[in-house]
């Protein structure tokens, strides 16, 4: 038999796995996780995308996406991805000063990110389109259940203004009570209570102008808004009149550019109607007026015959007093009906009058009203988008923490390779965040 050696073949031995560290190994498997999550999660959201109706998707500006910091936050993703490349490149060269300097603004440029992340998330709570399962403050259609959620949340500002005043006179009765006289008047030391019920107490009494325009404005939104499209939708067999009463209201609140031309359309047939129903309100109070004068004269010339009649006689007389007086109870209270009628018509025609100057909607003119606000598929978009950018958010500050941890460098084997794992894996997170922004601002 022949041997190895005497064949001059290479003595070979078995190497027993892959040439890979256990490190090296972990975070592939790690990083491929991550790649087959995300791929996941946007073919998600685009297959919810494209599964919608059309028209029931909304556009991003119906959204109120600020496509400023939209730029900010996508040019800052792609300079922290070049930064962190200039990182690697000095740490390649043993540069330690360099590498420590391109470490922190890649750290400053992805903290930046983030504050656009939460500037926009922030913007989207001020406008109500963050979907809530516990609080409904964002609807897909103007229906009825959308005009009860306006109207629960109207009768809450009323309910929380109204509390404050009895509060404040709550505070002003136990300030007023003779133990604060006493206190006043021979300087004695005020106890911690004492002292806060005056803090509240001036607190409250600075906001009464305030309180009263809001509740001014609470007021005439319950009646010439909330109230009248109530009575609409209840009175109307029409169900296009009452889906446009509603899309209205919608279009009132929150200025939907997608709303406008039905709310427009609406708004003329009903300011027509309002100024035929003035004018009928109008001549029914004035025929009930004079029918209340007639029944009056009739009521006097009955009693003045009653006077002059022998007693034995006054029955007829007392038979056309109590028909004169019955006469002008009705047409009193045919009076006062056309009159509330007139008063309601006047009310919602201010109303209309007062919308003219409120570009955007009421919630932008009164950002304290916080109405629920109904966008067509607006739910599947914030729900979509807030699942998107809050995953990816939570990636990208696991990453900074990564960096944080790599700012003071010192060159060594171990700290080289968790350099370059966490730059793949921060390149990733940049061509996630760019589809993000595509996502949310332009597609």
């Amino acid at each position: 038999m022949v041997s190895p050696s005497e064949t001059n073949s290479p003595d070979l031995q078995f190497q027993p796995g892959l040439p890979l560290s256990r490190g090296g190994v972990v975070f592939g498997l790690f990083l491929l996780a991550e790649i087959v999550f995300l791929a996941s999660l946007v073919a998600g959201c685009v297959g919810v995308r494209w599964a919608s109706p059309s028209g029931d998707w909304p556009h991003p500006s119906d959204m109120h996406v600020v496509v400023a910091m939209g730029a900010l936050g996508g040019l800052s993703l792609l300079g922290s991805g070049a930064t962190l490349l200039a990182t690697l490149r000095a740490a390649s060269r043993e540069a330690v000063a360099a590498t420590r300097g391109w470490l922190a603004l890649t750290l400053l440029l992805g903290s930046l990110y983030l504050g656009t992340r939460g500037a926009e998330s922030y913007n989207q709570w001020a406008h109500n389109l963050i979907a809530n399962a516990a609080q409904r403050v964002l609807y897909d259609r103007p229906d009825t259940r959308y005009l009860s959620a306006v109207k629960e949340r109207l009768t809450q500002l009323n309910a929380e203004l109204s509390e404050a005043t009895v509060r404040m006179g709550e505070l002003e009765m136990q300030l007023s009570s003779p133990a604060e006289s006493v206190v006043e008047r021979e300087g004695h030391r005020e106890s911690t209570e004492a002292s806060s019920v005056r803090t509240e107490f001036a607190k409250l009494a600075a906001e009464v102008d305030m309180r009263g325009q809001r509740q001014a404005v609470v007021s005439a939104l319950l009646s010439g808004a909330v109230g009248w499209t109530e009575d609409v939708v209840g009175k109307q067999a029409d169900a296009a009149v009452q889906q446009m009463a509603m899309t209205t209201l919608a279009f009132d609140i929150s200025g939907l550019p997608a709303q406008r031309e039905v709310a427009e359309h609406y708004r003329t047939l009903e300011l027509q109607g309002i100024r035929e129903s003035l004018q009928l309100t109008q001549q029914r109070q004035r025929a009930a007026d004079a029918d209340e004068k007639r029944a009056v004269e009739a009521m006097h010339r009955a009693r003045q015959v009653q006077e002059e009649m022998p007693k034995e006689h006054r029955d007829r007389s007392q038979e056309d007093y109590a028909r004169a007086a019955m006469l002008a109870t009705s047409a009193g209270a045919a009076k006062l009906e056309a009159r509330n009628e007139e008063r309601a018509l006047q009310t919602r025609q201010e109303f209309h009058e007062q919308l003219v100057p409120m570009q955007g909607g009421l919630n932008r003119h009164y950002p304290w009203l916080r109405l629920p606000v109904c966008i067509p598929g607006g739910r599947r978009w914030a729900s979509t988008c807030l699942l998107l950018t809050t995953a990816h958010a939570v990636h990208v500050f696991t990453a900074l923490i990564l960096l944080v941890v790599l700012v003071p460098w010192r060159r060594t084997p171990r700290r080289w390779r968790v350099l370059q794992g966490v730059g793949v894996y921060w390149w990733m997170l940049c061509i996630w965040g760019e589809f993000l922004i595509s996502w949310v601002y332009w597609f």
